[in-house]
């Protein structure tokens, strides 16, 4: 069954929140003066929940995937929706852009991973070998590789140019949730459902190590944009930071619940973004560890990610109800 490790919330209907923290976006004016973020519902909507969102590089193109089994590209500037991505059966759980944005990958239920044209909305390579769900995927930087997490439990690397199979990394002994390169391609990172982060060096695939701290599945990874800290959220409802240098565990975050989905660092690194099922999207300062400020939701939150300003945070949904801004 598809919620069989998933809770059962994630099912709900669902919209795009968009959270300006600080400049208007899409002609909203900033309520950042009130002590709240202003919130613009995205049009084009889902029917079920989202999943994974992505920004391209230029930041002018927001991807979500969803539950409803479409990928949907949004416009920025205007928020009009572009393009409606079908081709995963059951459920669309991960999206990521190539680092030049003319490509986005896309990964299903089914266990396929689609490459698309963001121009024309259209697939251009159809990637085959995983046996159950890719719940994570990450391009890396040089834009040459796709990583893929899957529910059989084992991480792919991809040739992007041709699509073909790289190499299958096996290692965890349940499902895998996320993927992430450091910024430098040098190291993938893998996390799972077996409590562990796997560490592997992308050139050759060999294991480099294990953390372990969390007590529930791992359900997200995020680098910093150094390189320096590795940052991981969970259902035991933590957000923790690991040192890379060592692997050390630098910081163990609490008082989310109802599982912590997704982190996002800001794009200068200095802040880190996690969102929980609970309906709270916390922000904190990644020097000390101290919340800068929490923001509820009535739904819950199962995806982020930053605009390249800082200024505005993009998080996927499990519901669709109104909200007034104001």
């Amino acid at each position: 069954m598809f919620h069989a490790k998933l809770p059962r919330h994630v099912a709900a209907g669902v919209l795009v929140l968009t959270l300006t923290l600080g400049a208007s976006l899409l002609g909203r004016t900033s309520a950042l003066a009130q002590g709240k973020p202003d919130i613009a519902w995205m049009v084009g909507g889902h029917s079920g929940g989202v999943s994974s969102v992505a920004l391209s590089p230029d930041g002018q193109t927001l991807a979500t995937a969803s539950f409803d089994t479409s990928v949907k590209l949004f416009n920025l500037t205007s928020g009009l929706l572009m393009h409606t991505l079908t081709g995963h059966s059951v459920a669309a759980l991960s999206v990521a852009f190539s680092p030049d944005g003319t490509r986005v990958a896309t990964g299903g239920y089914e266990g396929n991973v689609i490459v698309w044209d963001t121009a024309t909305g259209l697939p251009v390579a159809v990637l085959s070998g995983h046996t159950d769900g890719v719940f994570g995927l990450d391009y890396s930087h040089d834009g040459t590789m796709i990583a893929s997490a899957s529910a059989d439990g084992t991480v792919k690397t991809w040739n992007a140019a041709n699509g073909s199979l790289i190499r299958t990394l096996v290692g965890h002994t349940d499902w895998v949730y996320a993927v992430a390169f450091s910024p430098d391609d040098t190291v993938l990172a893998s996390a799972s459902g077996d409590a562990t982060i796997r560490l592997w060096r992308v050139s050759d695939g060999a294991s480099l190590g294990t953390l372990a701290g969390h007590t529930g599945f791992v359900l997200s990874l995020a680098f910093s944009p150094s390189g320096d800290t590795l940052a991981s959220s969970s259902t035991d409802n933590s957000t923790r930071l690991w040192r890379m240098s060592d692997g050390a565990e630098i910081g163990t975050f609490t008082g989310q619940t109802l599982y912590v989905y997704d982190v996002a660092f800001s794009p200068d690194g200095t802040r880190l973004a996690s969102g929980a099922g609970d309906g709270t999207i916390v922000i904190r300062t990644v020097a000390d560890g101290a919340v800068e400020r929490t923001i509820p939701l009535p739904v819950g939150v199962l995806s982020l990610a930053y605009a390249a300003d800082g200024g505005t945070i993009f998080a996927g949904s499990t519901e669709g109800s109104s909200m007034d801004s104001s």
